[in-house]
Order: C-alpha cells, then structure tokens, then sequence
C-alpha cells in the first residue's frame, strides 16, 4: 500500500510517463493495425510478427511494463512486481497465436506458480507456512514437467524447431525436473535459502523466458511496420530486401533477448552486482611485458572496434548498391572499384582507432609500419607487388568488373578484382 501511494503521488516515480506513453501505444498500435489492413504482408515470418497487432491494448501494457521494469527504473520494487505479474496476461494473449493449444494449460500452470511464488517473496517475513509453500511450488513444478513429458511428448516432437534438437530439450527438461527435486527436498530439510534459490530462479527464468519472447515479437513486428512507412519504404533496399532485413532485425532481437534474459535472472536472483564486480576485475588484468602494458579490456575494445569497421563497411557498402549505384546508373566496374576502395578504407580506419584504443602511441605505430613495410617489400616482393597493382586497377579503372580481355592468347571476362590478384 505504501509503494502503490508513493507511485501515485511522487511523478518522479515514473507514472505519469508511463501512462503517457500507454496512451500514445495504444493509439500507435491502432494506427498500425489499420496501415497493416490495407497493406497484406510478405512471407510467413513477417506475418506472424505483425500478428501482434491484432492485441493493441496487450502489447501497449506490455511494452510499458516492459519500460517501467528496465534496469535502474525508479519504479518501487513493489510496483514492479505487481506490474509483472499483470503483465503475464498480456504475454499469454500476445504468444497465444503462436503456442500449441497442447501446451496452454502448462503455460497457465507457470503462472499460477509465478503468482505464488511472488507472493511468497513480498510476505516472507511474515509467513510461517513459506517452508511449506516453497515444497508445493516445487512439487507443482515437477508435476508441470512430468505432465509435459508424458502427456504432451508427442506435441513437442511435432514443433519444427524442436524436433531436429529433441534429445536435448528432453535432456534440459529433465535437468530442470532433477534442480527441482533438489529444491523441494532443501524445503524439506530446513535450507530454505537454498529452497529460495531454486523455486524462484526456476519460475522467474520460465516467465522471463514467455515475456522475452513476446517483447521479441513486438519489436519485431514494430520494426516490420516501420519499414512499411514513408519515407522507408520508398527505399529500394527495402523494397527489394523487405523480408531479409525484417529476419535480420527477428534475430538481432532474439540475441539481445537471451542476454536480456541473463541479465535480468541474475538481477532478480541478485548476482548481477558480483558478475558485475568479477567482469571489471577481468577487464582491468593487465599483461605487462617490458614497457608494453595492455588490459583485457583493451583488447575486447580493439577487437570491437575492427569488428564494428567491418560492419559499418558492409552497410555502407549494401546501401550505396541498393541505393546510390542503381539511381546513379552507375556502370557496374566504377561501382564495384568504389565498394571495394571503401571498404579497405573503413577497415583502415577501424584498425586504426582499435590500436588507439589498444593504447599504443599511433606515432610509434607508424614508424614502426615503415620499417615493417622496407622488410616486407623485399622479403615479399611479388605479393607487395600484386597489392600495388591492384590498387593501381582500382584507382585507374583500365578494365571493370564484365569486361572481356585477351592476354597471350587466353580469352575471359573479369569477374573479380581484389586488393591482391584479379
């Protein structure tokens, strides 16, 4: 009662703004639904995202709750639990379409578990029987599983994704039956921390699991929505590439799920703090040899940084073809010379900055480049040799990509021209 006041009266607690922003969902959901109606949509993936749609109010609160429960959200603790246990209604009615009927009742079982469970965690100090409510919870998840695996194995060997892995997922559900067990016979005994651990990690990591999904879902489908708006979709990557960038966005998302997943079990179980604490210990290691002195962590940023290069020049790159090549009517050998002097520019740059960030003195680095570069052009001088002319090709442009040579009698057409042979 007191956190549900202070939510109310405090603005500084977060409700205004998230009753601002159900409002203006519920009416962008709406909006969305109606453009979807008089445009059908592509393949089957894109179709079932947007099929969220279909519920505006669900995934309007879902999305809210989805805010006001983030990491460092000045929501009280109370409030957060409340709205996550409402919000599993809004996860069931958005993942229904896309859950077997078969597994439903399981599904609802889960929640009812959660329920309790939460409960639990709010009253505990004030609850003789939690002993006893830790037991059943965990023998209510054990009949869940067991009912999953007798009653329901034909069902899960019929689902498409699970079927090629079946022997893992049993070997997983199994697993969790086993972490189970132990939980209810720590209740049993006395160790109800132990107990804690266990009921709670096991049915926050289910829920966390159901809700992550349906928030892949609709930023997926939101994400399938915007590309169908002006000005994107008069973009000719996207009208070509609609479909694959939409999978491209599905499983981003659904890689940023699995660690949000991570992220938030280890916060509500509270190991997110020493994780934390442990990764930084990590980072900051340093291997000194000599005057050189390089961290974990510069490395991690120097392999970053030569990562994000490479695909920052695969966007550029995608876009300029898409795009800029096609309008332009450029001919295909000055697009493809372009690309390719882009892309060994972009990764030069990235190289660069990585070994910035690795800590070296880039002054140092180019005086030693120099004497590495008089080595290497006699030690290899017939690959230095290659490289040169291949800029030389790139930058002069005498032949293109499609053009048809003659040397010493040979007949080809030039498909490639690379930084080191054509």
């Amino acid at each position: 009662r007191t956190d549900i006041v202070q939510f109310v009266r405090d603005p500084h607690k977060g409700m205004p703004l998230q009753a601002v922003l159900l409002v203006l969902l519920i009416g962008a959901f709406f909006a969305a639904r109606r453009v979807l109606k008089k445009r059908p949509a592509g393949d089957e993936n894109e179709a079932v995202l947007i099929g969220i749609f279909d519920r505006p109010y669900a995934a309007a609160f879902f999305t809210v709750w989805f805010f006001a429960t983030r990491y460092g959200s000045p929501t009280p603790p109370m409030i957060q639990e409340l709205f996550t246990v409402l919000a599993f209604i809004a996860t069931l009615r958005l993942l229904q379409p896309v859950i077997r009927a078969e597994f439903m009742p399981g599904i609802y079982g889960l929640g009812v578990l959660y329920v309790v469970d939460t409960l639990r965690g709010v009253l505990a100090g004030a609850l003789v029987v939690e002993p006893l409510l830790l037991i059943l919870e965990g023998l209510g998840g054990i009949f869940l599983i067991g009912w999953l695996l007798i009653a329901r194995k034909e069902a899960i060997a019929a689902v498409k994704q699970v079927s090629a892995r079946q022997p893992v997922v049993v070997m997983v559900i199994r697993c969790v039956l086993i972490y189970l067990a132990v939980g209810v016979a720590a209740g049993a005994i006395g160790h109800i921390r132990v107990a804690r651990l266990i009921m709670s990690g096991t049915l926050t990591a289910g829920v966390l699991a159901l809700a992550l999904w349906a928030a892949v879902r609709v930023f997926g489908g939101a994400m399938a929505v915007i590309l169908r708006l002006w000005p994107l979709r008069r973009l000719r990557m996207v009208q070509n590439h609609r479909d694959l960038l939409v999978k491209r966005v599905y499983r981003f998302l659904a890689a940023m799920a699995v660690l949000g997943w991570t992220l938030r079990l280890f916060e509500r179980l509270g190991f997110l703090d020493p994780i934390q604490a442990f990764g930084s210990g990590i980072l900051v290691l340093k291997l000194e040899r000599g005057s050189i002195s390089i961290s974990v962590g510069d490395v991690m940023a120097f392999l970053a940084a030569v990562g994000v290069s490479y695909l920052l020049s695969a966007f550029i790159r995608f876009t300029l073809k898409e795009e800029v090549y096609t309008r332009a009517r450029t001919p295909s050998g000055t697009a493809y010379a372009s690309s390719r002097l882009i892309h060994y520019s972009v990764l030069a740059l990235g190289f660069v900055i990585g070994l910035g960030l690795l800590g070296m003195d880039l002054a140092k680095v180019s005086v030693l480049a120099g004497a590495l570069g008089v080595g290497i052009g006699f030690g290899l001088q017939g690959v230095v040799n290659n490289f040169v002319s291949g800029l030389i090709l790139l930058f002069e442009r005498p032949v293109h990509v499609g053009d048809a040579v003659e040397v010493s009698g040979l007949y080809g057409e030039v498909r490639h021209i690379g930084i080191r042979a054509s």
